[in-house]
């Protein structure tokens, strides 16, 4: 399990340092494209760190791997919570990170529009903390 928990610690530094990146954009007086592209690759960022940790937990500890098909960013979170990982309170939060992932990534960043992305951007931290506090509940994270 020490094992996990490094994976986990060393991704969460990663996360977090995004997080703060992110709070620092969003501190700026104007938002312009420039900033919405910025930020969009960080809640990018921050959801793949997300998948990550949550991909190695189910290869690692429950021996179990998600099929790389058409779907399978859908069927990870979902396998996540069938082997209680995360809750689905916390499931149905990241769906929206991953509807927005898939937009960002398979779209342009100019055609992003912050009104739709800024309350994801702006919840990023507390999504985040709410992530973290469920893996130390569940013995996966030491922070």
């Amino acid at each position: 399990m020490d094992d996990i928990h490094e994976f986990v610690a060393g991704h969460k530094r990663h996360i977090d340092e995004t997080v703060n990146l992110l709070k620092d954009t969003l501190g700026r007086i104007e938002i312009g494209s420039v900033e919405i592209m910025a930020v969009a690759t960080m809640l990018q960022n921050i959801y793949m760190g997300i998948e990550n940790i949550l991909d190695h937990i189910l290869r690692n500890v429950h021996g179990t791997r998600t099929d790389r098909g058409g779907a399978w960013h859908k069927e990870l979170l979902k396998k996540a919570v069938a082997h209680d990982i995360i809750s689905q309170g916390v499931h149905d939060m990241l769906r929206e990170h991953l509807v927005f992932r898939h937009y960002h990534v398979h779209g342009y960043g100019y055609m992003l529009k912050w009104s739709e992305m800024k309350p994801l951007a702006e919840n990023a931290e507390a999504a985040v903390a709410r992530f973290f506090a469920e893996l130390t509940d569940r013995g996966y994270s030491k922070s």
